[in-house]
């Protein structure tokens, strides 16, 4: 691309930092992939909370990648995919027996697609 300059190439970045959540986001996407009309994009974030629930803390982190092509005047197919990590730590003491089998990471991996 033409370094930047108004072929209309998105960039994201995010950032919240505080006491009780700290969420990272940094998105790209290129509307001509490969100089074809397929509009390619890509985000991974990091997002962290400590008061969604007294017994335990929770943190997520992954990425995505998305594919959009035109396939008639205003109908586009979008093919993407995702893996999402969702990890639940520092449970608080005489927790439920229900909680404490979520400790640990659990690894989702989505496969998505449309017409829109």
């Amino acid at each position: 691309w033409p370094a930047l300059t108004g072929a209309g190439q998105r960039f994201r970045a995010k950032a919240q930092v505080g006491s009780q959540r700290k969420d990272f986001i940094v998105s790209l996407t290129e509307p001509y992939f490969l100089n074809q009309r397929i509009a390619l994009s890509t985000s991974a974030f990091y997002s962290e909370a400590t008061y969604l629930s007294s017994a335990y803390d929770q943190r997520n982190y992954g990425f995505s990648v998305e594919a959009r092509r035109p396939i008639y005047s205003w109908i586009y197919g979008v093919l993407g995919y995702s893996l999402q990590n969702y990890d639940i730590y520092n449970l608080a003491s005489g927790i439920s027996p229900q909680i404490e089998s979520e400790k640990g990471t659990t690894t989702q991996s989505m496969v998505t697609g449309s017409l829109v």
